[in-house]
């Protein structure tokens, strides 16, 4: 992808745009282009795409949206009208954007939970053994899906931390994407997750 990357880059650029992949999720975004442009667009960025070889865009995922005064609009089916608009949100690296606000997916979230209450669930049965034979403790279930387990937090209470890349878990993800996006970023796990693991160790057991 790399010269596709540097084509692709240098057409955003040259409409006064941004683009920006993280491996094979990318977006591009070009100021004051209305959705009758929109088709032109994509034709360009498809035959970047197409000359670089053994690249395919799926087409389910690929999405196009128009922002104006704060509203997002889901615009797809102007360029592919096989497919329906959707949901007015786009979504990109795990967050998603309706237009005034930033959150996390819908799917990350659900993912973090799944796997706080699989660990939750472990604890309470089994005497904390996993399948694998290894034990489960309530410790680390609170240090891998808490936010008193991650550096963060630690670090600010002076608690020793050994790695701090290694040992960050995903409310260190969300502090950081807050340092970044500030208060645009809707954080709805930090204030209740605790609570809600609480409850789960406690309906298993």
């Amino acid at each position: 992808m790399l010269k596709a990357d540097k084509e692709i880059n240098d057409y955003a650029l040259g409409h006064n745009g941004f683009y920006m992949r993280y491996s094979d999720d990318f977006i591009l975004v070009i100021p004051n282009a209305s959705p009758v442009d929109f088709r032109d667009h994509f034709d360009n960025i498809q035959g970047f795409i197409s000359a670089a070889g053994n690249i395919e865009l799926k087409e389910d995922k690929t999405k196009f949206f128009h922002f104006e005064n704060q509203k997002l609009e889901n615009c797809t089916n102007v360029v592919d009208e096989v497919q329906s608009n959707g949901k007015n949100i786009l979504e990109f690296l795990g967050f998603a954007f309706d237009g005034e606000h930033i959150r996390l997916r819908d799917k990350t979230i659900s993912k973090y939970y799944n796997r706080a209450y699989r660990k939750a669930r472990t604890i309470a049965k089994n005497e904390g053994l996993t399948s694998k034979g290894t034990r489960a403790s309530g410790a680390k279930l609170y240090k891998r899906y808490s936010v008193k387990g991650s550096v963060y937090y630690r670090k600010e209470r002076q608690i020793p931390v050994r790695s701090s890349y290694g040992e960050r878990n995903f409310l260190d993800y969300i502090h950081g994407a807050k340092n970044v996006m500030h208060d645009d970023l809707v954080d709805c796990i930090t204030p209740r997750h605790m609570g809600k693991i609480r409850q789960k160790v406690v309906e298993k057991k």
